[in-house]
């Protein structure tokens, strides 16, 4: 296995480490600390989880950067198609799947955040492995999660006044997604 391909591989269970993390800080009810409420979800709301999907693989390519990121001259692209694909399926996915069973399905949440950041890491080593290159794409890349950090992490005190269920806890989410039973 060449080195690109083993260090995607890895970065796959790097990310999913960094979220089972997360995950315990939230059972531990480390929420009401400010500096972790950036990072972690206070919260079971799907939004919630994808903010940390997007941190840890955000932090996951700031590690990778400094190890091999500097090799690519398509490096921050590749990272950002990552983040940008993993929480959209992972919260389309889910969300799109309750609606059509009329029910929430915690595994199925599993299996949709699994396959969203495979599906984001396999993208980026097909960017990297084959140097897909284009006029200002890495600048398109920092502007893209610049944008997207500001949207995620602007909205951490917010999210309680949205009326959509995809940004309330789970249970409140169930409800809504099955009003009769």
């Amino acid at each position: 296995m060449d080195d690109l391909k083993r260090y995607e591989y890895y970065g796959y269970f790097i990310i999913v480490g960094f979220c089972i993390l997360g995950l315990f800080y939230l059972l531990l009810d480390y929420t009401n600390v400010f500096f972790w409420r950036w990072f972690l979800p206070h919260n079971t709301s799907l939004w919630e989880l994808g903010r940390l999907m997007f941190t840890a693989i955000l932090l996951q390519s700031i590690i990778q950067y400094f190890i091999y990121g500097k090799m690519y001259d398509n490096y921050f692209f590749a990272k950002a198609s990552t983040l940008f694909i993993a929480p959209l399926i992972f919260i389309g996915g889910s969300y799109l799947i309750d609606l059509m069973f009329g029910d929430v399905f915690p595994v199925i949440h599993i299996i949709m955040f699994a396959l969203g950041i495979a599906v984001g890491q396999v993208i980026s080593y097909q960017f990297l492995e084959h140097d897909y290159y284009f006029r200002l794409m890495n600048e398109y890349a920092v502007f893209g999660v610049i944008a997207m950090l500001l949207v995620l992490f602007s909205q951490l005190y917010e999210t309680k006044q949205f009326r959509s269920p995809i940004f309330k806890p789970r249970t409140i989410y169930q409800q809504k997604i099955r009003p009769n039973r």
